[in-house]
């Protein structure tokens, strides 16, 4: 089954936590598309969840640009950077205002974003970015 059409085998609403780390991290946007609509689906209202990214922003790209890292992300899309055009899947890092757009979009509302050092930034977590959202019910 493609990730894009997968379904997770839960019932609506029944989590109260959902954690990912170094998923999307290696999905591309039609597949972590999807599974974003499916983490919706099974969290609860108010549930948490914390989803970790290689987050492309103005600070992260300058990093790179600068030679702080050895993650060497190019644009691979609009708002899509990828270490390997042959491979993307291998390391895929997402620009914020497409993350922002997609949590919008799924009814989650990040309440807060930790930047990881990942790019060479100067940062006590360790890694990738966490971004920590909840579900919300308009």
């Amino acid at each position: 089954v493609k990730a894009s059409e997968y379904r997770f085998p839960y019932e609506d609403n029944i989590f109260d936590f959902v954690f990912l780390t170094s998923v999307f991290t290696h999905m591309l946007p039609e597949d972590m598309f999807n599974y974003i609509k499916e983490i919706t689906r099974v969290m609860k209202k108010n549930a948490k969840c914390i989803i970790t990214y290689f987050i492309l922003n103005k600070e992260s790209l300058l990093l790179i640009s600068n030679n702080k890292t050895n993650f060497r992300f190019m644009q691979y899309s609009e708002n899509i950077y990828v270490m390997n055009n042959k491979d993307p899947e291998a390391a895929i890092g997402f620009t914020e205002k497409y993350i922002e757009q997609m949590y919008y979009n799924n009814n989650l509302e990040i309440k807060e974003i930790r930047y990881g050092n990942w790019c060479g930034r100067d940062s006590k977590l360790l890694g990738q970015d966490l971004v920590y959202a909840v579900k919300q019910e308009f």
